[in-house]
């Protein structure tokens, strides 16, 4: 199977996490792509430029990639299967043009600077569309805060600016919007100071956001996803050895599972009261209608990125045997963090930053794969941040 983006092709390739992904969860499998002559630009804002599953078999797969630009010194491959050849002697040393390009928004062009690698403009840019707070920019505000977020990690390593910009930024919110969309925005810009406290550890700041919102809650649901959080502060926290670290004590001392397994089941059962809230229809055969609501789905991590410990979610459609691995950014895997049984639903578990030596990891980039029964299903990125 071959999979062309030939000559004149001129795409920015330009995925966070990997620019081209060979996936297939039923069997082993080879496929490669055409790219020669193509004159497609690989540029190193993702993790890596080919990820390949651990059903891919490239044994007898080469990859002509002469002819287009890459801005790393060679192509960088994650691979859980077996690597293709990959040829590169005879790379384009030039990118394409931008000539032309006519941004429709600020947050476009900041967003088309980040792509190009210039991360301090863009930063300052999505700092002045917040600054200034235009109303007809109202759209992006949302993704600016989540980008500044991430950059922050780029262009500052200190932490304690970003939160603070955020806590001044509350302070700002424009008075034109309606009551309920100041709320909104003030809850939004919150949930980031929070996981600023969350990376230095301070658990007892986080949880006080997170209280705010189960006593004042924008929705119920939101109410509910404020739950699901506090469960997971108290968790970490109770999982951070170190000194500096003291209990978390909230008017919702209730909330604080005494182990993992009730942790999981406990949200699990918050995640029904969503779908409930969600109105998700059922039919006359309850059973079948769950069958379909619940999926195999690995989730995001929360936090991400961390500091010490952070929380992996998925969910399943039937019992079945969960594995999830961890791999550093040379594919290795450093630990299994879970290894058993689960029932159909929705699931969490905690991974404590270690690995399978029970030693603590350096800060970097990381992967966890999701393995239901033997069959690969995701594998998402995180970052630990020390």
């Amino acid at each position: 199977m071959l999979y062309p983006i030939e000559l004149r092709a001129h795409n920015k390739v330009i995925y966070f996490l990997t620019h081209l992904s060979f996936f297939i969860n039923d069997c082993t499998y080879s496929s490669g792509i055409l790219l020669y002559n193509g004159h497609n630009d690989f540029y190193i804002n993702s993790v890596c430029d080919f990820l390949f599953s651990s059903d891919y078999d490239g044994s007898r797969i080469r990859i002509n990639a002469n002819g287009n630009y890459r801005q790393a010194e060679s192509f960088r491959t994650m691979n859980f299967g077996i690597l293709p050849t990959i040829i590169e002697d005879h790379m384009d040393p030039f990118p394409n043009s931008l000539d032309g390009f006519n941004p429709s928004s600020r947050f476009q062009a900041a967003l088309s600077m980040e792509i190009e690698g210039y991360d301090q403009d863009a930063y300052n840019l999505y700092q002045l569309i917040l600054d200034e707070f235009i109303e007809s920019e109202k759209n992006d505000w949302a993704k600016c805060i989540d980008k500044l977020y991430t950059l922050s990690y780029v262009v500052n390593s200190n932490v304690e600016t970003i939160q603070d910009y955020f806590n001044n930024l509350i302070l700002t919110i424009p008075t034109y919007l309606t009551l309920e969309e100041q709320k909104e925005l003030e809850v939004l810009i919150k949930n980031y100071v929070k996981k600023c406290c969350i990376e230095k550890r301070e658990y007892q700041q986080a949880a006080n956001i997170v209280t705010e919102r189960i006593d004042d809650p924008i929705s119920q649901i939101d109410s509910l996803f404020a739950v699901m959080q506090l469960q997971t502060i108290y968790k970490i926290s109770e999982l951070d050895s170190t000194d500096r670290c003291t209990p978390v004590n909230t008017a919702y001392s209730c909330f604080a599972s005494k182990s993992i397994s009730e942790y999981n089941a406990n949200q699990q059962s918050i995640w029904q009261e969503i779908n409930n809230l969600l109105e998700v229809p059922m039919s006359e055969n309850e059973d079948e209608e769950e069958d379909q609501i619940v999926t195999t789905m690995l989730y995001p991590n929360f936090p991400n990125p961390f500091n010490h410990s952070t929380t992996i979610s998925f969910s399943i459609p039937n019992e079945n045997r969960v594995k999830i691995e961890v791999y550093n950014i040379k594919g290795q895997k450093i630990n299994t963090i879970e290894n058993s049984k689960f029932d159909k639903g929705n699931h969490s578990v905690v991974w404590n930053g270690k690995d399978k030596h029970s030693k603590t990891v350096a800060s970097g980039v990381y992967f966890y794969k999701l393995i239901v029964g033997d069959k690969a299903i995701d594998t998402q990125k995180m970052i630990l941040i020390k």
